[in-house]
């Protein structure tokens, strides 16, 4: 989750260089895009942002990130170095350093990053004829999850990550262009064309991919014994998460609106429980994540109306 963003303006004055921003979710493929483009333009120059997370497998200091410490990082934010940051990602920093950005627009040269929505924004506002964003669209919210799991993640972080997903898919349609990246070799060749149109002063003919919409939902599962708790109707229901709620909150409500009184007393709140999976259902550009939530309980409770407990080996014969 987003705790702190600050935007810091910009110096009024002329820059003549360009700044593409690749926006999407953790495990759009954004910088395998990037990495497609730089290699492809010699003129194109990644900027790194700078970090205070760790260092991942084929990275390299200067290049993708400046890594750096907590304090080495507020000790930035109290000089004015940043043009904007965030504290994310469970407590890692991460920002636009302001001189490396303003030095090369001023010199005219072509400049691509990977930032977040938020870092987005505060780049626009402070160069607003500079700055052109370009939003990368997974085909499914199952590819995002796949790609991140090959990524190695722990399954607790891929968690987090996703909870941002919807607003960070919602931020489509204000970007300059968006590439559905379901195949590597063509979404890149759309981010060079919009590139090389846009260093002539144009817009690139590319056919806006569909906006991938992403609400999220907890799902209790409630076992005891051998004995599973399952709706006589159909299949296990799930609860839409409301406007600022987490999953563990929605997974607690679930649990109150089944057992009433007895949820206040047998079941502690998911304060730091983590989900024991994710799952997706719902039209091709308009999924619902859900987070699934397993409870153990010591024996059986009086079945709610509707409900009944059914052995597991039933359920899943």
């Amino acid at each position: 989750m987003i705790q702190i963003g600050v935007v810091v303006a910009a110096h009024s004055q002329h820059f003549s260089g360009k700044l593409f921003i690749l926006v999407g979710p953790a495990g759009s493929g954004k910088n395998t895009l990037m990495k497609a483009a730089v290699e492809t333009m010699t003129l194109l120059h990644q900027i790194p942002t700078a970090t205070t997370r760790s260092m991942r497998e084929g990275e390299q200091e200067g290049r993708e990130h400046f890594y750096v410490t907590h304090p080495e990082f507020e000790r930035m934010i109290e000089r004015g170095d940043l043009l904007e940051y965030q504290l994310v990602h469970g407590g890692n920093y991460y920002g636009m350093m302001r001189r490396p950005i303003e030095e090369a627009l001023m010199n005219g040269e072509l400049l691509i990053a990977d930032i977040e929505y938020l870092g987005a924004q505060a780049a626009r506002a402070a160069y607003p004829d500079n700055v052109v964003t370009v939003f990368v669209t997974p085909p499914t919210v199952t590819d995002l999850i796949n790609r991140l799991c090959k990524r190695g993640e722990p399954f607790t972080e891929i968690a987090k990550r996703l909870l941002r997903a919807p607003r960070e898919l919602a931020y489509a349609p204000q970007c300059d262009y968006i590439i559905l990246n379901a195949d590597q070799d063509i979404a890149s060749g759309q981010l060079i064309e919009a590139i090389t149109a846009e260093m002539r002063g144009e817009h690139a003919d590319i056919e806006r991919s569909y906006e991938l919409a992403l609400r999220l939902a907890s799902q209790v599962m409630v076992t005891a014994g051998d004995s599973m708790l399952q709706p006589l109707t159909g299949e296990l229901p799930y609860v839409l998460l409301d406007e600022n709620e987490l999953p563990h909150q929605a997974a607690h409500r679930a649990l109150s609106d089944l057992f009433g009184e007895f949820a206040s007393t047998l079941f502690r709140p998911f304060t730091d429980l983590a989900p024991t999976d994710l799952r997706t259902e719902g039209r091709l550009n308009d999924e619902i994540l859900i987070y699934v939530y397993a409870v153990h309980l010591p024996e059986t409770l009086p079945a709610p109306d509707g409900w009944a407990w059914l052995s597991v080996e039933t359920q899943f014969a």
